[in-house]
């Protein structure tokens, strides 16, 4: 009932339905390499080539240019696709069967059909580089996947999935994604992401308020506005004055913010340096907070 249709010693999976091969096994008894693993999903690499090429040397040439394509792709990187028009089109418009061009975003990075997990770097044999791996495992609801599917397709258009600090933007992006769905069903105030700023921004900005507005046990206000500000930003938080007497007008939402190291790093400061109110109240809430 199996059969076995490649053997490699490293796949690198691009996307869904994308494998390249990159490491290339060899048949002892045959004395020669096996064949290689290539889905380019969707991506058409130009490759130059004599005409006498045979088709595995082809592939093989085509592994190498989509390998290279993958480990140096950027956001906002187009590529040329050559493809024939539509159906409905040749039918209502009459047109031509030929191909026509057009350039396209390279899109490669995870469609999240399935939930990442377990994030690692591995090194990309013969290359001398490391590329981002993980695990994935089916999403529970429909609405993460439609919710993780969303993140992703905005996270992506300046953002590529290479590293572990990339795993940990997306990962916030995506935990602050849940947030907001959570708080908006109840009716809840939400907070966004701003740009270039992390999750702890949020944590920052959510206190802010809590502090401005006398809530969560800040009733007393034991620092003043220009002394709060310096002091966060003596600790790496850049605040200013007018933020924090801005903060009175804004908003007060709870569960704004999900526990990510950054986020916790920041949380245990606030709560060392104002250990009577309760903070925890602006965290997602999780199993096993401290």
């Amino acid at each position: 009932m199996l059969e076995v249709k490649h053997r490699v010693g490293q796949v690198i999976c691009i996307k869904t339905r994308g494998q390249l091969t990159g490491k290339v096994l060899r048949n002892r008894r045959k004395k020669q390499d096996e064949k290689i693993v290539l889905a380019k999903a969707g991506v058409q690499p130009v490759i130059e080539a004599p005409a006498n090429t045979g088709a595995e040397a082809y592939k093989r040439l085509q592994n190498e240019k989509m390998i290279n394509m993958y480990l140096n792709r950027r956001p906002g990187k187009k590529v040329m696709l050559k493809q024939f028009p539509a159906l409905r089109d040749q039918w209502e418009m009459g047109i031509d069967l030929h191909k026509f061009e057009r350039r396209i975003l390279l899109s490669l990075e995870p469609d999240m059909k399935r939930r990442l997990v377990k994030p690692v770097m591995i090194e990309v044999h013969g290359r001398a580089i490391q590329h981002l791996a993980m695990d994935t495992q089916p999403w529970q609801t429909v609405e993460q996947f439609d919710m993780a599917r969303a993140r992703m397709d905005g996270w992506r258009r300046k953002h590529n999935l290479k590293t572990i600090d990339d795993w940990n933007s997306l990962d916030q992006e995506l935990q602050m994604g849940a947030a907001r769905a959570a708080q908006r069903a109840k009716r809840q105030a939400t907070m966004n992401l701003r740009d270039k700023k992390g999750a702890s921004d949020v944590l920052r900005r959510a206190f802010l308020r809590a502090y401005a507005q006398n809530k969560l046990g800040f009733e007393l206000r034991p620092m003043k506005y220009k002394a709060l500000a310096e002091w966060l930003t003596s600790i790496g938080y850049e605040t200013t004055d007018k933020e924090v007497a801005s903060a009175r007008s804004q908003t007060l939402a709870l569960g704004c913010v999900p526990a990510t190291e950054d986020v916790m790093t920041l949380w245990r400061q606030l709560r060392q340096r104002f250990p009577e109110a309760d903070l925890r109240q602006l965290l997602i809430e999780t199993k096993g907070q401290q």
